[in-house]
Order: C-alpha cells, then structure tokens, then sequence
C-alpha cells in the first residue's frame, strides 16, 4: 500500500485547474470551480468529467473557448502528496445558465482524454503479422501518438502469431477487436484463459489480463458499520465507507444465459470442411481468483447434472481456421498455414466465461475522497454479518476496482464513489439455525 489512505475528505482540493489555450497560454480557473466529477471505468477505454463553474468573468467570450482547448489538473491533499498532472481535452459546454441580472452565470464544461478524442478522428487500416499485444502498443504509439512524458503505457505480453487486416476500424474500436482475441502469454502452455482488457487510469493506458489484476496487493480496507459507536476499532489501514449499494448479486438464470459455468461452441472450417464442438467447465479451469472461495453450487437439476454439465445453455456458433495449418495442401514456406490459427477454440468459451464471472458479484461505495484510488485496484471490503460477529462471507472479501467517480467539492464534502466487482467468496462454513423466530 504505498499511498496513505486518506481519512478526511475536506483535505482533498484541486492544486492546478487550468485551461491552456491553442497559443499556450494557461489560465488558472480554479476560483471559479464548484464541483468536479472525474471518472475512470474498467470497461471503457479512456478517462472523462465534467465541472461546474461559476463564472463573473466571461471566460467562455473572453477566452474564445471553442472545444480545442486542453484542461490541466492536478489533486492534492498534503504539501508533499500531489496525485500526477492530469491532461484533457474540452470538447464540450452544455449548458450555461444565468444568475441573477446576467452579471455571472453556472457553467459546465466537459472533458475527456486526448486519446478518445484523436480515436474519433483517424482510422486504422493496416495489415499485421505479429502478436496482439505488439499491434496495441503500435496503435498507442503510432495512431493515437500517446505523450510518455504525460501517459504510461503498460501492455502485458499475449500468446501467437495473428495474420490481421483491420478493415478502416478507429484506433479503439480496433484494440477492442483485438482484445477479444487475445490471450495471455504467461499461462498459454498450462491453462490458458482470455481474459484481456484495454482501460485508462490516471497512470496511462493498461492492456491486462484479469488473473494479473488480481494478483496485486490489496491497496486499501474498507469497513461498512455503523459509525460512532462505542467499542468500535478500525484498524490501521482501515477506513469506513461512507454508503453501500448492492448492484448486482447471484442470478442462476443469468449464469446460464451467459455461459458463466458451462458453455457450449461449434466451429465450422470451411477450407477443411470439419466441425468442432468445444465444451466448457468451470470445474476443469483452473483460474487466479480474487478469494479462495467458489460461488458454485454442485446441486444438480430433475435432469441429475450440475451448472457445470449442461453446456447447451449458451451455445455459440463461429467460423474457425484451426485445423489448416496442418493440411498440406495449405503449407508455405516454413510449413505454415495460409493463416495462422485464431485459437477460436480457446478464447471464446473462456472469455464468454471469464467476464461474466469477473461481474459476478456488484457492489458501489461510497467512500471519503482518496485521489488515489483507481479502476484494476483491489481492495478488501468488511461487512458485518447480522448473524454473528463475524463478518458476512457473501459479500466481505477482496475485490477488483471496476469504475471511480471523484467528487471535489472546494467548499468541502468531496467524495469517492467505487464500483467494485469479484469472482469469488471467502472460504468458510455457515452453520444454519433451522429456527428463524
């Protein structure tokens, strides 16, 4: 846990909010601000906010603001704990609305990363022959022109060789393409999965395997109890949300629909003419979790078979090239195929898998303002039992940073809201009262 977490959300205030103008000159906007909204999402491909401003100078005529300009942020909290320099684009001002005798009015300016806005403007059309995680780092560097000096890039390494064509797709729609393909290198010999995303945090830009995130140490504790009451103890590096919202708990019917534990794909190769079933098992997979627990249940149906065994719950149907390579009607030079292998078969059952069990569990936070929380963090979340006094095994446990929404408020009140996600359940045994009076 290398940042200090942070207790008081009235400590939090905005060091540097600036507009730097087409000509480079910088103006410093901060006085006029009333609240900022900054958000990170897993699922997304780049960071966004909006502020409320209250304006007395005119700055949208005097400044001549026209969607070109780049917003300069930065948090702090401490004279020496300053989150990094932020830069966005301004690409829009919905709405503006008068106080008083037109002598000032609120405005709202919304922002987005650079990036988001240079993908909507160029497209990608190219041939690769490489892996996918080197066409991500070519995209970034190449097409959307990412600024190390501002951005990080960190792309894990991906399994095989890809023969590509993107088809006049942007630089985003094409990595999320890719991203479905993709495979991590570190397990592709002993149990591969095909759980690679593509996000943006206050660091850079990150293409990750799910079992990687997973495997970081836990960055902060959070506590849902009652406050003021007498006996409490938090611990060190505790700290108590400030609000809970369940969003999203076991759905059997949901599980099945999306193939969370038993899916079932049918290939067809049209050059060899061969159809292929492959079948998955969440028993026979064996992935990195976020808790030594299972949210499976064994029991079986009136049919005798478990979650696991009815696969033709979620059937899908694709084309796959698997097996032409080793025809030798189709063999170049050095005895490859016309195309090298997709690997169809590996990665749509165990993606269709994998990030439906990643959402298995939904919760939202709202906690007190730490900059430093960010999406692909794990946290560990505390919540009491009503039972006992120990803590709920359902919902306590590690959990991954999906989506962050800060909240500055410089008159005080700022504020953190996480969405956070997990796979698994704390390993323990629930002893039920067969009596409920």
């Amino acid at each position: 846990m290398a940042d200090k977490p942070i207790s008081f959300p009235q400590s939090i205030s905005v060091n540097d909010l600036s507009i730097i103008l087409t000509n480079g000159q910088s103006v410093n906007i901060r006085r006029l601000l009333v609240d900022l909204s900054y958000f990170e999402d897993l699922y997304s491909f780049a960071v966004s906010g909006y502020m409320h401003l209250r304006d007395g100078l005119g700055i949208i005529e005097k400044l001549n603001l026209s969607g070109v300009e780049t917003i300069r942020i930065q948090f702090d909290f401490t004279e020496t704990q300053k989150r990094k320099t932020q830069y966005f684009r301004l690409y829009t001002i919905p709405s503006r609305d008068p106080i008083g005798p037109m002598n000032s009015e609120f405005i709202k300016l919304y922002f987005c990363s650079e990036e988001l806005f240079l993908s909507e403007q160029t497209k990608v059309t190219k041939s690769y022959n490489t892996e996918i995680s080197t066409i991500i780092n070519t995209i970034l560097n190449e097409n959307l022109k990412v600024d190390k000096n501002k951005k990080s890039i960190n792309v894990d390494s991906t399994y095989g060789t890809y023969n590509f064509n993107i088809p006049t797709l942007k630089p985003f729609e094409t990595i999320s393409w890719l991203s479905i393909y993709a495979l991590p290198k570190e397990s592709a010999y002993t149990n591969p999965g095909a759980d690679m995303l593509f996000f943006e945090n206050v660091d850079g830009f990150y293409f990750k395997s799910l079992r990687n995130l997973y495997k970081q140490p836990i960055f902060q504790i959070y506590t849902y109890q009652q406050q003021n009451i007498a006996g409490q103890n938090l611990g060190a590096l505790e700290t108590n949300a400030l609000d809970l919202e369940f969003i999203k708990a076991f759905n059997s019917l949901e599980d099945i629909e999306s193939g969370t534990f038993a899916n079932r794909l049918i290939t067809l190769d049209p050059i060899t003419r061969k159809v292929k079933t492959t079948d998955f098992n969440y028993n026979n997979y064996k992935e990195q979790k976020l808790n030594p627990g299972s949210v499976l249940d064994e029991t079986q149906n009136k049919l005798g078979k478990t979650q696991t065994q009815e696969p033709i719950g979620k059937l899908k149907l694709a084309i796959s090239n698997s097996g032409q390579k080793n025809q030798p009607w189709s063999r170049l030079v050095n005895g490859y195929g016309v195309a090298h292998d997709i690997q169809i078969e590996e990665f749509v059952p165990k993606r269709t898998a994998q990030i439906a069990l990643a959402n298995y569990t939904l919760v939202k936070l709202k906690v007190p303002c730490n900059p430093y929380l960010k999406v692909g963090q794990v946290i560990n979340f505390k919540l009491p039992s009503i039972l006992t006094r120990e803590l709920d095994s359902n919902y306590s446990g590690n959990y991954l940073i999906t989506a962050v929404r800060h909240i500055i408020r410089p008159e005080g009140g700022s504020e953190s809201i996480i969405e956070i996600a997990k796979d698994s359940e704390v390993a323990t045994t629930n002893v039920v009262n067969n009596s409920l009076g």
